[in-house]
C-alpha cells in the first residue's frame, strides 16, 4: 500500500511540476487522462493523483520535490538495488543492497536489514553467498 500511495505522490508532483498549480478552472475532472504517469492507469489512479495535485498548490516545483523525496525515504525500497536470491531453506528472498547496508525482503516485505557498520565479511563460494555479522561482542555468519 506504502508503495502505491508512493506511485501516486510522485505523479501528483509531476503532474505539479508540468502543470503548475492545481487550478479547476484550468484543471477540469479527468483534465490527467492524456497524460500516461503509468503502466496499466486507470481513471481511478488518475482521480487519485488530481486530488494529491490540488494538495500540492501554493508549493513551488522545487518544494514539492523536496516533499517527495522527504516521503519516500522513508520506503523500504527507496534507493534499494535488489537482487533475487534465495534463502537457507530455499525460499525466495530480495537481497538489497542501498546506502545504509543491506536489506532483505520477502514476500515483497523487509525482514531484516544489517548496517555497513555490523557487516565483518561477506564472501561467495561457487553459488552461494555468505555476510559475518557483529552483533555486539557476538559473530552471526
Amino acid at each position: 500500500m506504502r508503495r502505491k500511495f508512493a506511485t501516486d505522490y510522485k505523479c501528483s508532483v509531476d503532474a505539479d511540476a508540468e502543470l503548475g498549480d492545481y487550478n479547476p478552472e484550468d484543471h477540469p475532472e479527468g483534465y490527467l487522462n492524456q497524460y500516461r504517469f503509468a503502466p496499466g492507469q486507470t481513471a481511478d489512479f488518475g482521480k487519485k493523483v488530481a486530488e494529491l495535485h490540488a494538495m500540492h498548490r501554493g508549493q513551488t516545483p522545487a518544494e514539492a520535490e523536496f516533499n517527495f523525496l522527504d516521503h519516500a525515504k522513508r520506503l523500504d525500497m527507496y534507493g534499494v538495488e535488489l537482487f533475487p536470491a534465495k534463502d537457507g531453506k530455499g525460499l525466495p528472498i530480495g537481497i538489497g543492497v542501498n546506502s545504509y547496508g543491506m536489506v532483505i525482503f520477502h514476500e515483497g516485505s523487509k525482514i531484516n536489514e544489517f548496517a555497513w557498520a555490523t557487516i565483518m565479511k561477506i564472501s561467495f563460494k561457487k553459488k552461494h553467498f555468505y555476510v559475518q555479522i557483529r552483533l555486539g561482542d557476538q559473530h552471526v555468519s
